[in-house]
């Protein structure tokens, strides 16, 4: 796949890499001073990314050389392009350490993605969109375990279904990997989607609420440039798949959002007040309020 469909295809890859940067904004109820230090989380690990995706390009490039067939193992599935470059100048010493460092990242990637979606589980729940027991705390703790749970516990039923559904077979790639490759597929649509509306919907509330703070080169231009850059990619995202299985991902990322538009269409019609509230304590950029044991949030409710 070459020029602009190739290019546009490619950035599916490029946002895949760089999505979790937002993570951080989940835990603004839990800071000190919001205001400053999400700001400073946020750009920090955007610019911290950009930094250690240019050294290991560099690294990549100058270890395999610049000739167009040395550049072909990075392209080869086969060869972790990683751990071929680290046995080529440490040896195997090196491929273990490598391969041991793949192990903890990982854990680390899972770890963050639990936090992320539990932590946004939590706090809709709290707010009274989803079942209020997924908004309890840990008496000791002040974790949302419960939210944690469920959401560890769907991720091991997909998994399983995946396990069941790609048996292990000479020849045939493993269930993981088919699992790994189908649910990013259908997370990086539906970021995308989700980056090029909040980008759209940044510029209109800058215009109405910034006022005498508003600046076209931020507030407009650069919203712009990232509905481009999303918007590109998504166009990549839907580009046909030879696999039957990737062919699918397009529908079932519609499926997912349309769900969640007809849900909050619903909340709007039997609970209003409800819609404008989900998620607003999550994204507090005040000092938060002390939290009790149950809810999150000072409610007055004895703790369990």
């Amino acid at each position: 796949m070459g020029g602009i469909p190739g290019l546009t295809f490619g950035m599916i890859f490029a946002i895949l890499m760089y999505t979790g940067f937002e993570s951080a904004a989940v835990l603004a109820e839990e800071t000190a001073n919001p205001k400053r230090s999400m700001p400073i989380a946020i750009v920090g690990t955007v610019a911290a990314a950009v930094l250690l995706y240019m050294i290991v390009t560099y690294a990549y490039s100058i270890g395999f050389g610049f000739k167009p067939d040395q550049v072909a193992v990075w392209q080869d599935p086969a060869v972790p392009a990683l751990f071929s470059i680290a046995g080529m100048y440490g040896g195997d010493w090196l491929v273990t350490l490598v391969f041991l460092a793949a192990i903890v990242d990982g854990f680390a990637v899972a770890l963050g993605c639990l936090t992320t979606s539990a932590r946004v589980a939590f706090a809709i729940a709290r707010d009274g969109a989803l079942p209020q027991i997924l908004a309890r705390t840990h008496a000791k703790h002040k974790t949302p375990h419960i939210a944690n749970g469920a959401v560890l516990g769907l991720a091991l039923l997909v998994a399983f279904g995946f396990a069941f559904a790609f048996p292990a077979a000479s020849g045939a790639p493993a269930a993981y990997t088919v699992e790994f490759g189908y649910l990013a597929g259908i997370g990086a649509i539906s970021i995308e989607v989700i980056y090029v509306f909040v980008s759209i919907a940044a510029i209109i509330w800058f215009r109405r609420e910034l006022k005498q703070e508003y600046s076209p080169l931020k507030h407009l231009v650069v919203p712009l440039i990232a509905v481009a850059g999303a918007g590109a990619a998504l166009y990549g995202s839907l580009q046909p798949q030879p696999d039957p299985l990737l062919q699918t991902m397009p529908y079932v990322a519609a499926v997912w959002i349309v769900a969640g538009v007809l849900y909050i269409l619903f909340l709007r019609v039997s609970r209003p007040g409800l819609v404008a509230q989900i998620g607003r304590d999550l994204s507090a950029i005040e000092a938060p309020e002390p939290v009790d044991t149950r809810f999150g949030h000072d409610t007055g409710v004895a703790a369990e």
